[in-house]
């Protein structure tokens, strides 16, 4: 039953849709780039800001190509894939910007640098946690015999 009635896309926010994510792709490739170049940037909080822009890049181009199933024709098994990829990739990012925050008051709390920075420990959180959520939700999908992902409302 659709309270909304949702009738489909408009015009305007496909427009917007595509321009907006078109310039946040564009700008993060860029960012990506330049912290990955420029040696004078180098330190623990530019390589989360780069795994940060990174999952925003790919969760971008997502959302920009695959959105819609009907667009390439996807069958329902591949449009639950990329269900599962996108929740997943955003989800990392809200974790690199949790990380990113608990950086920040760290550096703003302890002034002086200790040299330890942890990031492998970092990688392990930031990766790691989403993918419990993505399993937790595609195992309680499964106990109760609905689509966790995809299905008819993509």
């Amino acid at each position: 039953m659709d309270t909304y009635n949702y009738v489909g896309k408009s015009l305007g926010l496909q427009v917007l849709t595509l321009v907006l994510c078109s310039l946040s792709i564009i700008s993060l490739f860029a960012t990506i780039v330049i912290f990955s170049t420029v040696r004078a940037t180098h330190s623990p909080r530019t390589t989360i800001t780069k795994n940060l822009a990174f999952c925003l890049l790919v969760g971008n181009t997502l959302v920009l190509l695959v959105t819609d199933r009907h667009y390439f024709n996807m069958s329902e098994s591949v449009c639950t894939g990329v269900a599962i990829v996108t929740h997943y990739v955003f989800l990392t990012a809200f974790m690199w910007m949790a990380i990113e925050g608990y950086h920040l008051y760290k550096m703003m709390v302890h002034v002086f640098d200790s040299g330890n920075s942890h990031l492998t420990i970092i990688r392990i959180v930031a990766y790691g946690l989403p993918l419990i959520v993505i399993i937790a939700t595609g195992g309680i999908g499964a106990l109760r015999n609905e689509h966790a992902y995809g299905g008819d409302e993509l």
